[in-house]
């Protein structure tokens, strides 16, 4: 018996316990979703403030670079903002409009040399790779051989000819390459690589820098990347008189019909239907050329909750879709005073209760918008207490549940047959034909699948013959 009741009130603990459990797990989950869905290559543009998803490696000028491991010092995250003395506080620490990127190498010497790599299957969402990088390196003289040195390669797994490649070892005059003092240093340059010759393959960017080979020079680069789906961008929304068009970045530009040579176009009183193309050229000389049939863009605002009954937490999973482009915002307000711009929000309500949750989207290209309102119904969640146990000198007593949403119902175990009056009403009869000691469970539902359950212990014996 004394099992029995140490059983009983484990499971009124784990009961009391459970809303508690699932809320932090359903928290982990959402954190985890958030940490991983960043884009096709997450974390490249090192937005996470660390190098998650990169290899490091670090070696020498003749051996580079055999031993794996990020290294402080020498594979280093830059999130405030700087210039670099090296070239005359001229360089900015930050990739332009970026607030995080890398550092790759460092001013020390030593013959040293670092490596940064990242890998990504190729795939839509990420056919265009585009790396930011900036270049400093001490000019001593030493032969080609011996200079210090920075390289870009990029790596598939077919024979297919790779463009984005890039090397320059220091020297007198580096095109595209700034001096100052003994330094030479490149600024900021924006890269794009056409990956659409590799759909499925894993492809690797591998970033090197060396000092050179003699020891006592130095060499290192500031980098981060980030990805996109190679297309144009078409901004029209529906009812406008004007069109924008918005290539890639990281190219140079030649757009037909019209010539321009900007990123992004705008056409006034455009025609649906009209086929516009435009010229990809990257710096290293490496082209592409992209198409699209100017049409209006259609967005549709649209969402799935998904509640969690036992709580009042609720995922929301954005289902919203565009003809054309892609969808760059997302607003949500929850109906009680709180919003959130995620894509994908997870959100705790304050109760129960009906609320209306509001989503604003717009696409990247035009701020084309659109909305939608569903309205929820968090349920209360249920509390069973099936009041006090008791030890009476009868085998007929009242049970005494206190429902905390009003629905429930009796059941019990015991030594004998117990007869409940009602097991759907709070206070019901209950006899039994045997003494003994009898467990009566209330059962409480919120209506929607989620139960608490409460046990009270009946001990009933006769009245003692006089």
């Amino acid at each position: 018996m004394e099992n029995l009741l140490f059983l009983i009130s484990v499971i009124k603990t784990i009961t009391k316990k459970m809303f508690f459990i699932t809320t932090i797990f359903a928290i982990i989950l959402v954190f985890v979703n958030k940490s991983f869905s960043q884009n096709g290559c997450p974390n490249a543009d090192f937005s996470f403030q660390d190098f998650t998803n990169w290899q490091g490696f670090t070696g020498t000028y003749g051996a580079c670079c055999p031993t794996p491991g990020i290294v402080a010092g020498r594979h280093t995250i830059m999130n405030v903002p700087g210039t670099d003395a090296n070239t005359g506080n001229l360089l900015s620490l930050l990739p332009p409009g970026l607030s995080v990127g890398a550092r790759l190498g460092n001013s020390s010497v030593g013959a040293e040399a670092e490596k940064l790599r990242y890998e990504m299957v190729v795939d839509a969402s990420n056919a265009l790779f585009f790396y930011r990088y900036a270049v400093v390196l001490e000019d001593p003289a030493h032969s080609s051989a011996e200079q210090p040195k920075f390289d870009i390669n990029v790596i598939a797994s077919s024979s297919v000819g790779l463009c984005g490649e890039y090397h320059v070892v220091s020297g007198g005059s580096i095109p595209g390459f700034q001096t100052y003092g003994g330094v030479r240093w490149k600024d900021w340059t924006t890269v794009g690589i056409d990956l659409t010759p590799y759909m499925g393959q894993t492809i690797a960017i591998e970033y090197t820098t060396y000092d050179c080979a003699q020891s006592g020079h130095y060499g290192y680069a500031y980098l981060a990347c980030d990805c996109s789906p190679l297309a144009i961008n078409v901004g029209y929304c529906q009812g406008n008189l004007q069109a924008v068009l918005q290539a890639p970045p990281g190219f140079t530009y030649l757009w037909s019909p019209g010539g321009a040579t900007t990123q992004s176009i705008s056409i006034n009183n455009p025609t649906i239907g009209t086929t516009y193309t435009c010229v990809l050229t990257a710096p290293n000389g490496c082209s592409v050329t992209l198409s699209t049939v100017l049409d209006q863009t259609e967005i549709h605002a649209n969402f799935n909750p998904v509640i969690d009954n036992c709580t009042f937490n609720v995922n929301f999973y954005d289902s919203s879709t565009v003809s054309q482009g892609t969808i760059g915002t997302w607003n949500w307000t929850f109906g009680d005073g709180s919003s959130t711009a995620e894509q994908s929000p997870f959100h705790t309500f304050p109760g129960p209760g009906t609320y209306n949750v509001h989503l604003d989207v717009t696409t990247t290209a035009g701020n084309c918008p659109a909305d939608t309102t569903i309205q929820i119904t968090i349920n209360p969640i249920p509390v069973a207490n099936a009041g006090p146990d008791v030890s009476i000198c009868s085998q007929s007593s009242q049970l005494q549940a206190i429902p905390s949403i009003g629905t429930g119902s009796w059941s019990y175990t015991g030594p004998g047959i117990a007869t409940i009056s009602d097991v759907n009403i709070p206070n019901p009869t209950v006899s039994v034909d045997t003494d003994g000691q009898y467990f009566f469970v209330w059962t409480e539902d919120s209506g929607s699948g989620c139960l608490s359950r409460d046990t009270a212990i009946y001990n009933l014996y006769e009245l003692p013959i006089s």
